[in-house]
């Protein structure tokens, strides 16, 4: 499915809270704050690989099950709270190619190197914003 304008806008913002919630193989919900996310397209949101050991190791486990992810985006804007939940399917883990040189260019002002990035596509999207109805984008 293709990301909302709405969302593909927020998502690119670097001032928006985005979270991620994975269940490890052990079935513990792990949810950290995600720092380096970019969506070049509507059909695609990429993710730098984590520092945390555990998320990698979450993010594997899911793209060799075939089973899905949870991101959280939350942005306030002119006295509306806009909050996005996607859930995704772990496609693949990139250490080159044009996807991972794309978003290494954007990272360089922060990071020094970018040892991968997660490829995920997007299958369901709820727009749960505040003043708004709930609506759902389905696949």
């Amino acid at each position: 499915m293709n990301l909302p304008a709405e969302l593909l806008r927020l998502l690119n913002e670097p001032g928006v809270g985005k979270i991620i919630g994975i269940y490890s193989e052990n079935g513990k919900l792990e949810v950290l704050p995600l720092t380096s996310i970019k969506a070049p397209r509507p059909d695609i949101i990429l993710l730098a690989q984590s520092a945390e050991k555990e998320a990698n190791k979450s993010l594997i486990h899911r793209m060799e099950i075939d089973d899905s992810i949870t991101l959280l985006f939350v942005a306030t804007e002119q006295g509306w709270q806009r909050t996005f939940r996607t859930i995704c399917k772990v496609k693949e883990f990139q250490t080159t190619g044009p996807l991972y040189e794309k978003f290494l260019d954007e990272l360089r002002a922060n990071y020094a190197e970018l040892p991968g990035v997660w490829v995920l596509e997007p299958l369901e999207t709820t727009d749960w914003s505040q003043n708004a109805s709930k609506r759902a984008f389905p696949t």
